[in-house]
């Protein structure tokens, strides 16, 4: 007797959308099509055809969405064409606060990015750090949390929107400026977390609050520095391993 089942590879769960490579990457992209179709409107394939690629293939799929998600190009009625927000990068002389004015625009356009923004105002933690929050916190996958947070994080740095630590520059705009209504919303419901009284814990400048998902409904909260190391967290994971331990023993 033979068994014919075969193992099946796990399915990675969908992310949600987020820009998957850095803005200044983006604008140059745009800057091809841009060149080409600088009075007018374009097609899918058109734009393809610009960024020598296939209309049909996901890489192509998956770059244009970031172009979207940055704001750089907008569609409508079954073309697009480059959006205003590109032109005034693409213009903008390099360094100039105008140019950091409009970076910050089009960082705080996807809605993944203005959370970022909005909970780590003061200093951006490093990839390891915001790929983590990712996880925990928009149910990106491991692979793709990572991903974002590079993109999120150089396009700061490209800009120079942060510094090599990572604290966010005086020059930048307010976050929560140009956002609309419902966007407001969103924000405030992550700040009014800090308030639940089941969860009363300390939240400012050089915290970061991350809550992870259990079974049965039930939630864990970590309250870490924005400084985290390697050795910090295995220091932390050593200490959980222990207590589970301990509670299985029990």
């Amino acid at each position: 007797m033979t068994d014919d089942a075969t193992p099946t590879r796990k399915k990675k769960p969908n992310s949600p959308k987020a820009p998957g490579m850095p803005l200044r990457a983006a604008v140059a992209e745009v800057s091809k099509v841009y060149q080409r179709y600088s009075h007018g409107s374009f097609s899918r394939s058109e734009m393809a055809s610009a960024l020598n690629m296939s209309a049909n293939s996901g890489t192509f799929l998956g770059k244009a969405a970031t172009l979207r998600e940055y704001g750089l190009v907008t569609e409508a009625g079954g073309s697009a064409q480059v959006s205003d927000l590109f032109k005034s990068i693409y213009s903008a002389a390099a360094g100039s606060p105008e140019l950091k004015r409009h970076a910050w625009q089009a960082m705080r356009t996807p809605t993944v990015f203005a959370r970022l923004l909005q909970q780590f105002s003061a200093r951006i933690p490093d990839e390891a750090a915001l790929a983590m929050r990712l996880e925990s916190q928009e149910k990106f996958n491991r692979e793709r949390a990572l991903s974002v947070a590079e993109a999120f994080r150089t396009s700061l740095t490209e800009y120079g929107l942060i510094d090599a630590n990572g604290n966010v520059l005086s020059a930048r705009d307010d976050p929560m400026a140009d956002m609309t209504g419902e966007q407001h919303d969103d924000r405030r419901d992550d700040r009014e977390d800090g308030d639940d009284p089941e969860v009363n814990l300390p939240k400012g400048p050089g915290r970061q609050r991350l809550e992870v998902a259990l079974r049965d409904g039930r939630k864990a909260v970590l309250v870490l520095p924005d400084d985290l190391t390697l050795a910090d967290t295995r220091k932390i994971a050593a200490l959980l391993n222990a207590l589970a331990a301990d509670y299985d023993g029990d």
